[in-house]
């Protein structure tokens, strides 16, 4: 069962990837699609031989070394990459082994060279456009795991990734109450400078 607002979700996520050794973050070759075939036989990779099982398992599809490198240091497959006109990457990653929401969006090649929108710290509650929704729905959340990707743009001041979270009616499997919009900036050398959130948006 899901707490309410007042407790908002927090998930522990891996650390981050220290940037690769030519210095421009990450490309095609960390990627590993994960293929239902390989599910399976990752889930038996547990406890103490983990990292031996998962690298047999993305050796005999075809991963290659740096998508092994990826998933070692972050605990997460990279399973799609979109370039942007500017430092910061959008990925998706894929964590065969979490009980839901096993595809989460994140922002690679900046500094932090990953940065995780389900580990924001914004808080709904600060926006005016909330308080009317709490007031209608008393066990609202925060639902930070999925965010969608509304819109990014590029210039000379650096780089914005608008996302849109789920504020569920008390639950995971709950109805969709509205959504939280959340800015993600960053400077034109990649560096993460915040999280804002933009306001509420009623379903």
């Amino acid at each position: 069962m899901q707490r309410p607002i007042a407790a908002i979700l927090f998930l522990s996520c891996a650390a981050a990837v220290p940037r690769a050794a030519t210095g421009q973050g990450f490309g095609q070759r960390h990627v590993w699609r994960v293929p239902d075939s390989a599910v399976e036989a990752l889930h038996k990779c547990t406890g103490r031989i983990r990292q031996d099982c998962v690298k047999k398992v993305m050796k005999a599809d075809g991963a290659t070394p740096e998508a092994y490198e990826f998933y070692r240091k972050s605990g997460w497959f990279l399973s799609e990459l979109k370039e942007t006109e500017g430092r910061v990457s959008i990925a998706t990653l894929v964590d065969p082994w979490r009980a839901n929401e096993n595809e989460q969006p994140a922002l690679v090649g900046g500094k932090p060279p990953i940065v995780y929108p389900e580990e924001t710290d914004v808080d709904p509650q600060k926006s005016s456009g909330f308080r009317p929704l709490l007031a209608e729905y008393p066990n609202l959340l925060f639902w930070k795991p999925g965010p969608v990707l509304e819109g990014t743009t590029s210039g000379p001041k650096g780089q914005s990734f608008v996302f849109r979270y789920r504020l569920l009616d008390g639950c995971h499997a709950c109805a969709v109450r509205g959504f939280a919009r959340v800015e993600f900036l960053f400077a034109p050398d990649g560096t993460f400078r915040r999280a804002a959130l933009l306001g509420i948006l009623p379903n």
